[in-house]
């Protein structure tokens, strides 16, 4: 599922494949108060991907990409 704090916050992006290196640090963030936006389970059946991820990108303080070469191969990312 998707997620947000309420107020200001960061979204994330990363390739899925690297959750094991991203999800640490967004947890730490997230210790420290940052609010985050992130994709950790999938958007949800039935929901317009391009359409969440639009709306998450429209109201974001800040955007986060988490660099690695699977996310310059991913072409979610590269989007």
């Amino acid at each position: 599922m998707a997620t947000h704090s309420d107020g200001p916050y960061v979204f994330v992006s990363y390739a899925s494949r690297d959750r094991d290196l991203v999800f640490p640090v967004v947890e730490r963030l997230e210790r420290a108060g940052v609010g985050i936006w992130i994709d950790r389970e999938g958007i949800p059946g039935g929901a317009n991907y391009g359409q969440e991820i639009a709306e998450a990108l429209k109201g974001c303080a800040a955007v986060l990409l988490m660099c690695s070469p699977r996310a310059f191969a991913s072409r979610n990312v590269k989007q």
